[in-house]
């Protein structure tokens, strides 16, 4: 058949698989960033420092390398549903050991269990994390993709935007109340696991043109990847931007209470921060679905969160100026949140005929391995008494080199050219 006499059609079902990858990326975000707004306290119920539990973001970003390969293969030969349930499931099993943790003897060792959750879950990540793209590609039409990539991807902060608000409120700044937040999460991670049961692989009819295109073999695909200019720029891009801003909430506790700031502001500047991201990129992402000005968006964004860094930078060090220090959170996340679903799907554009597992693969492996260098970084920035007043100027430093290397991507428009309804994708 032509590609003139293909039908295309949308299943409604699709909706149920955005759900399952969505709550799914959901679960990740919620092992990543349980602690991160009750860090001192965790620190005192496992008696170690804060910078220990910090290494549990470290760790877990760590741990996310050993599969990071298996990930992507395993959605491009064998499928959706293999994948998400794997990592789905095997997330669960790693909030349900940090929980059991608090039944064995001496701390030493419930903070070794912690670990293991932490790593249980970490090798999973991959599974989940990469699969956005390739339902995107899969399931919706060419008008919807960035959107339901934008919704999918941006779950992985959302999680976060559940966990920090709700860790202070169980907390109360009593260590012994670490052990309950780890039980809520075990249980959250639980039912948010139960839609992936319903996946499939891909729909009886393909959505679009691009959903019947065959890829690449995986290392072949691999290979022309690393050849690629524009996809080896959209990898630094990513690494680099969200690579910063996890590593920001990871920290976000730490940057703010030692100069008089509660554990409770750290939760909420961390919610305005990814609510007013999320907004920004489903409003764009709507708006990038028709007008495919994907590069021209992806130019600007650098600036604004620039803009937002240096306003937290300067406010944190004093509470008086707790408006604009909230002012900040709300533009870094404007500037930070848009750019990880828009590089995904240019990536994934541009990256053609590689599986889009394989392409949203390899630019979350570039967060992970950058998250990995500016924590490392950012620590080793403290003042003598702990403080990171130099982490947040680090970060601005991170920004402006983002800012560079967008403009040496080609042209402002989208790889696709979708004037005759048609997808044309630029092989580089």
């Amino acid at each position: 058949m032509s590609d003139s006499e293909t039908t295309f059609k949308l299943s409604p079902f699709r909706f149920v698989v955005l759900l399952a990858v969505f709550l799914g990326n959901i679960n990740n975000a919620i092992v990543w960033s349980t602690y991160a707004s009750v860090t001192p306290s965790t620190a005192l119920r496992y008696n170690v420092t804060t910078e220990q539990i910090n290494n549990l973001v470290l760790f877990f970003d760590v741990c996310f390398f050993p599969f990071a390969a298996v990930a992507p293969y395993v959605l491009d030969v064998f499928g959706l549903r293999p994948a998400v349930l794997l990592g789905t499931w095997t997330t669960v099993l790693g909030t349900f050991v940090r929980w059991a943790s608090k039944f064995a003897s001496g701390k030493e060792t419930q903070l070794a269990l912690v670990f293991a959750g932490q790593l249980t879950a970490a090798l999973a990540n991959p599974f989940t994390l990469d699969a956005p793209t390739k339902v995107a590609a899969l399931w919706f039409g060419e008008n919807e993709r960035l959107t339901a990539n934008t919704v999918m991807s941006l779950a992985t902060f959302l999680g976060s935007a559940l966990v920090l608000p709700i860790a202070p409120w169980i907390v109360k700044e009593d260590p012994r109340n670490i052990d309950v937040l780890n039980l809520v999460t075990f249980l959250i991670t639980l039912v948010f696991a139960l839609p992936s049961l319903a996946v499939r692989n891909k729909p009886p009819t393909p959505p679009s043109l691009a959903a019947e295109e065959e890829s690449m073999p995986f290392w072949d695909g691999v290979k022309a990847l690393s050849k690629n200019t524009e996809f080896i720029l959209l990898f630094l891009i990513a690494g680099l931007s969200m690579g910063t801003f996890e590593v920001y909430i990871t920290l976000i506790s730490d940057s703010i209470v030692p100069f008089g700031y509660s554990e409770a502001d750290s939760g909420v500047l961390g919610i305005i921060s990814i609510a007013f991201g999320i907004v920004t990129s489903i409003l764009l992402a709507r708006s990038l679905d028709h007008s495919k000005s994907h590069r021209r968006v992806l130019k600007r964004l650098p600036f604004v969160a620039i803009m937002g860094f240096l306003g937290f930078s300067f406010c944190a060090l004093d509470t008086s100026r707790r408006f604009w220090l909230y002012a900040s959170a709300a533009t870094i996340g404007i500037g930070c949140f848009p750019i990880l679903p828009i590089v995904l799907e240019v990536g994934a554009e541009s990256a053609r005929p590689v599986g889009e597992g394989t392409s949203g693969g390899v630019l979350e492996t570039s967060i992970q391995l950058f998250a990995i260098f500016i924590l490392i970084v950012s620590n080793r920035l403290r003042d003598l008494e702990g403080k990171l007043g130099n982490a947040l100027v680090w970060f601005v430093i991170v920004f402006a080199v983002v800012a560079l290397i967008v403009f040496f991507l080609g042209g402002n428009e989208s790889p696709e050219d979708n004037d005759d309804g048609e997808t044309r994708t630029l092989l580089q």
